[in-house]
């Protein structure tokens, strides 16, 4: 219900089918880690491989995911299973092997690092995981919502839930180390391709919940069961008016037709023309659809900075409001 991710999982970008792929991936592991079974090994395979095909960073997800299942349940099957993942990974992506290798190496050299501290990953669980009405004051530093991230694991250390339950939030929460760790050294991550960490954590704790709730339901007298139900209705209800309520303040942007834009520009406008933004567009108008006749003109991320001469700036801030940060 996080109207970020809501946005970006309804964009035809792929985001969508990643969280989706990481959703079956846990569902999967917890499957296995509860019942042993093959069958959910072959699914877990399946997943990491989709998964990984559609978003070739979800290999970072994906190949600590296999190794830390392995540890935890030390068996040769889920071996097995991993590395015929990592075979069937490795030919789907065989034919642009070459491709791939040099956008990974030349990446940090034409775009910089900019996915490189602690609050990169603290910014990744504020925009796709919690919103902002979740929190009782405005601005959480980066320790309070890493510590709110980090919340299920001293729960499912001490909760009397499964074996199960608990190795998930285990396996889950070592396999986003391993993966926000690779991430902060490459450093080169967009913050929108670790949007699909958010849900391992909220999955491991909707299994968490759930073992609760059934030990309320079995072990308390009547009293505790009655206040387990008012305390989990209330947060239902809490949790449903600020899904109710976010998209009143949600902004969709329309569909990004650059191609009918940029030729309005060429159109109307003289050579020699700048381009500005409010947001960072520029790169996809400049690089498909105008060339050098057309400078950028200032800040394309503020609109900052605008020369005197002629300029078009493409205003796409929700309902006509400046930027924060931008010139008024």
């Amino acid at each position: 219900a996080n109207p970020e991710w809501l946005d970006l999982a309804l964009q035809a970008r792929g985001y969508g089918l990643v969280g989706m792929f990481t959703l079956l991936s846990c569902l999967f592991v917890w499957h296995h880690l509860e019942t042993a079974s093959v069958r959910s090994l072959v699914g877990l395979g399946v997943a990491t491989v989709l998964g990984t095909w559609t978003l070739s960073s979800f290999l970072l997800f994906a190949a600590p995911l296999w190794l830390v299942l392995a540890a935890v349940v030390r068996t040769r099957r889920v071996l097995v299973g991993g590395a015929v993942s990592a075979a069937a990974i490795g030919l789907v992506y065989l034919p642009i092997a070459g491709q791939v290798w040099t956008e990974s190496s030349t990446f940090a050299d034409r775009w910089g690092r900019s996915y490189t501290g602690a609050g990169s990953v603290a910014e990744t669980f504020s925009t796709y995981l919690f919103d902002s009405g979740f929190w009782l004051f405005d601005h959480p530093s980066t320790v309070v919502v890493l510590a709110a991230v980090a919340s299920l694991v001293p729960v499912a250390l001490i909760a009397p839930v499964s074996a199960g339950a608990r190795k998930l939030v285990m396996v889950s929460y070592a396999t986003l180390a391993a993966f926000f760790a690779v991430n902060l050294v490459m450093g080169t991550a967009v913050m929108r391709t670790t949007s699909f960490a958010v849900v391992p954590v909220a999955f491991s704790g909707a299994v968490l919940m759930g073992g609760l709730g059934v030990l309320a339901r079995t072990r308390l007298d009547r009293t505790g069961r009655y206040m387990t139900a008012v305390v989990a209705a209330s947060a239902v209800a809490l949790m449903t008016w600020q899904v109710v309520q976010a998209p009143r303040a949600w902004f969709y942007r329309p569909v990004e037709d650059w191609a009918s834009a940029s030729r309005y520009v060429e159109r109307t406008f003289p050579d020699g023309t700048g381009l500005a933004a409010t947001y960072d567009w520029l790169g996809i108008v400049r690089g498909s659809h105008l060339d050098a006749g057309f400078p950028m003109d200032g800040d394309q991320k503020s609109s900052l900075g605008l020369t005197s001469g002629l300029s078009v700036l493409f205003d796409s801030a929700p309902s006509g409001n400046r930027r924060p940060g931008a010139n008024p």
